[in-house]
């Protein structure tokens, strides 16, 4: 029997880790950690719940009582499908502010209470605007990326990611609906760029929000420190043409001498703490 739970450990260990790195966000190591993270306030590494996913893999072989080490490992592996039928995977909205309309408005706060108005786009201005947040990031590094940021409402309790491309020196906006409270927004965010996550940062604030400014080497300051790798530059340039792409998030890692490879990734993956 000791075998065949060894077999059950390996069994669910590759499951796991074939599951965080062919699904990335729908993996369901990554969704258990999101949801004890939103849901317990218990904010951990993914490396603990791949633990556990592993130990669960042992615990079936007490419920079905495989006789050989083939099905112990069958057992193991059968894990991640069990988990992912009691937690299926939704894609993040963009949270994106409403497009403005025809129609009738609600104001904000104010359940019930209908404006009409022949000036649509004042009233959306003053209908659609208020819960909001706005998060300006700046990409002060050599070449164009793409810049993703994640935005947790603690207030409605909804997280929004999206992804922009921002070329060298360049300032995009990245705007978020919020549901305000009191007048104020509450709520939490962090950038993630070439596989290198910030720290979360608050935006809390009168609604609408606008933030200062997110310098990219600021967010994430492994890449201030790091020394660009002039041949991966010249190479990425060389790729390019006169409509310079954003570069993808190998080509970002050489740049700035970033270890790159499958264990790399994930390392990363298990290790980096999720809070929403």
């Amino acid at each position: 029997m000791p075998t065949i739970y060894i077999c059950a450990a390996i069994g669910g260990m590759i499951a796991a880790i074939a599951d965080l790195v062919q699904k990335e966000q729908a993996s369901a190591v990554l969704k258990m950690t999101t949801i004890s993270a939103r849901h317990l306030n218990l904010a951990v590494p993914p490396l603990y719940v791949f633990i556990i996913v592993v130990f669960l893999g042992v615990l079936l072989c007490f419920v079905f009582q495989p006789n050989n080490r083939k099905a112990g490992f069958a057992v193991g592996a059968g894990v991640i499908a069990s988990i992912m039928t009691v937690t299926p995977y939704q894609p993040l909205q963009t949270g994106q502010p409403a497009e403005p309309g025809e129609g009738t408005y609600l104001h904000p706060g104010r359940d019930g209470v209908q404006l009409a108005s022949s000036d649509m786009g004042r009233l959306y201005l003053a209908a659609g605007m208020i819960d909001m947040a706005s998060i300006p990031v700046t990409n002060d590094l050599a070449i164009p990326v793409e810049v993703s940021v994640s935005f947790h409402d603690r207030i409605s309790r909804r997280t929004f990611q999206q992804v922009q491309a921002i070329a060298p020196g360049a300032t995009r906006s990245f705007e978020f609906a919020a549901q305000s409270q009191d007048g104020s927004i509450d709520a939490e965010l962090f950038l993630t760029v070439a596989g290198e996550q910030s720290n979360v940062v608050s935006a809390t604030g009168a609604a609408p929000y606008y933030s200062d400014a997110l310098l990219l080497t600021q967010a994430v300051p492994t890449f201030a420190q790091a020394q660009i790798d002039k041949n991966a530059l010249d190479s990425y340039s060389q790729t390019t043409g006169l409509a310079p792409r954003p570069a993808s998030d190998e080509e970002v890692r050489a740049i700035y001498n970033k270890p790159t490879g499958f264990f790399n990734q994930l390392q990363k993956k298990l290790l980096t703490p999720r809070k929403f």
